[in-house]
């Protein structure tokens, strides 16, 4: 039997039982709201991943070092200012798109304007002030063409980071993984093709010319079939103002300035302090990362969802959540423990000692930021924004500072330790919260 919607006390779901019983099987739990998006976007960032350590390979094999360095740190840059764009509005859709009702066109269409727009104003300012920040980002964006590329994929990239928070919102996380894997497979083909005609800037063309494809069929998806069929039905009352989301939005946001600055902005301080090879070290270790902290994210994002249609079951879902990500994440942490090696030889001799032990050392600090990642989705279905302000601006903090101090001291390995130690400090802060949502009420 389901539980009534809104009643802590009832039953669980008929589902959950067969979830906690087969955990260990692929298909077990879909049929759980609460876990069918997270299954979705996890397989999108399965199967993303995989494309992804493939692009990395080649790109180390296919392009000298220095370009490879370069070429991520403006992929890198490009992604640190679309999601400053996007104002953390993707956290904003899970929670406000299940309660928006017929006003879901305007609240989407709205948020894509405003984060178009600032991604456009953002774009240009760091391309006209990034080289008098210091000389190493010249090479960033060579020549007018590069110049305007550049800030035209930053536009590009926000719209296509936010429609897979849209769909996810609908409850139509199925089609994410489908329009990601399109994305890595054309992605990858055009870095082959590149390498022989296109080196200097291959890299970042074959990464943006894959998401002017995606973003317009996407999109009429989106608009003409989900938001219309939603329009049409009378099921789901607005139940919301926009009044409220700007204001969830303004104090959000800057938590998101300290999130991108202490990850996407992360490679363009190695460049600037210890130089392009460096960062071309780094940044092959932390596309694992990224990939595996990803799992944490997305059923975080599942949570937000399935808590913003029942905030009474919102203890539940995190507990649960929480258990999932720790049975998901364990395993791939240990394997890369035992891989790393394995995986850096296959980059090449110019990655073999400083990726492996770097690698090793974030892979240890994804189970701390699990727990980081599920304590900010669930102040956000709370409300509680200034708290995830308050959680982002210590690890920025922490990992900035540890890394201008360890990194000068240890190199590239130090960059992986002040990361470790960041979020292994904030962890400990919210052990207090951590058990008491563990503890099951009676």
């Amino acid at each position: 039997m389901t539980a009534a919607p809104g009643n802590p006390g009832a039953a669980p779901l008929a589902g959950e039982g067969a979830v906690r019983r087969r955990w260990w099987l692929p298909g077990a739990g879909t049929g759980d709201p609460l876990f069918r998006s997270a299954y979705a976007l996890i397989l999108s960032t399965a199967a993303t991943s995989v494309f992804g350590i493939a692009y990395w390979i080649f790109a180390a094999r296919a392009y000298p070092p220095r370009i490879l360095g370069v070429q991520s740190a403006a992929i890198s840059t490009m992604l640190m200012l679309s999601n400053f764009a996007q104002m953390n509005m993707f956290f904003a859709l899970g929670r406000f798109v299940p309660t928006a009702g017929r006003a879901t066109g305007r609240l989407v269409a709205s948020v894509y304007v405003a984060s178009a727009a600032l991604s456009l104003v953002m774009g240009v300012g760091f391309v006209l002030v990034a080289p008098s920040i210091s000389d190493r980002l010249s090479p960033l964006f060579a020549g007018p063409l590069m110049a305007v590329t550049f800030v035209l994929s930053v536009v590009l990239w926000s719209v296509f980071a936010l429609q897979d928070g849209v769909l996810t919102a609908l409850r139509r996380a199925a089609w994410v993984p489908v329009e990601n894997v399109l994305f890595g497979l054309v992605k990858l083909v055009l870095l082959l093709v590149f390498a022989s005609v296109f080196v200097s800037e291959g890299i970042f063309a074959s990464w943006n010319i894959p998401v002017l494809l995606a973003v317009i069929p996407v999109n009429l998806l989106v608009f003409r079939q989900l938001i219309a069929a939603r329009a049409r039905s009378a099921e789901i009352p607005s139940q919301f103002s926009f009044r409220s989301v700007a204001r969830f939005v303004g104090v959000d946001y800057v938590s998101g300035f300290f999130l991108q600055s202490y990850t996407t902005a992360l490679p363009l301080i190695i460049v600037a302090t210890l130089g392009p090879q460096a960062n071309a070290e780094f940044y092959v270790a932390y596309v694992v990362i990224a990939a595996v902290d990803l799992v944490s994210v997305n059923l975080g994002t599942s949570l937000l969802v399935e808590a913003a249609h029942d905030e009474a079951r919102l203890r539940e879902y995190t507990r649960r959540i929480l258990r999932r990500s720790t049975q998901l994440l364990l395993p791939a942490v240990i394997l890369i423990e035992l891989g790393a090696p394995y995986f850096t030889r296959m980059l090449g001799g110019a990655y073999a000692h400083g990726s492996t032990n770097l690698l090793r050392i974030l892979a240890l600090a994804s189970l701390a930021r699990m727990v980081n990642i599920i304590y900010m989705t669930a102040m956000r279905v709370e409300r509680r924004v200034g708290r995830v302000v308050a959680t982002q601006a210590a690890i920025s903090v922490l990992v900035i500072s540890l890394t201008v101090a360890f990194g000068r001291r240890l190199g590239v390995e130090g960059v992986g330790l002040a990361w470790l130690c960041a979020h292994l400090a904030v962890l400990v802060a919210l052990l207090p919260w951590l058990r008491r949502t563990l503890e099951r009420s009676r």
